[in-house]
């Protein structure tokens, strides 16, 4: 039987930076300090994995692609994972998971109705 995820009450501090290279990627410089700015001061919220993934237009096939040897390790010792970081894109049906895509998948994998925490902006 598997444990249950465990959840940080904030993101890590290194969670910002690699939201932000990402979207820098997809926005450019300018608009992800905006939005990293807009993470750093957003509540944390929970909701379903489930409705996380299926809001990010995320193929279950590229959830079960991923070998997820280092996050199970860490559910099993207990050990929490660090809240997501999503952004709304520029169209409303867009959900971009900005940092902690492997931790959502992770999340799912172990019980899809398990709640994950996250920051939205």
């Amino acid at each position: 039987m598997s444990k249950s995820v465990k959840w940080d009450k904030q993101p890590r501090k290194k969670d910002y930076p690699a939201a932000q290279a990402y979207l820098t990627l997809l926005f450019g410089e300018k608009r992800a300090t905006t939005l990293v700015t807009r993470l750093r001061r957003a509540q944390v919220r929970e909701m379903p994995a489930r409705d996380v993934l299926r809001a990010a237009h995320t193929p279950m096939a590229e959830v079960r692609a991923f070998d997820w040897v280092s996050q199970n390790k860490d559910i099993k010792k207990g050990r929490p994972f660090s809240p997501l970081l999503l952004v709304c894109g520029s169209h409303r049906d867009e959900l971009i998971i900005a940092d902690g895509f492997h931790r959502l998948c992770a999340a799912f994998a172990t019980d899809q109705d398990a709640k994950v925490l996250f920051k939205m902006a």
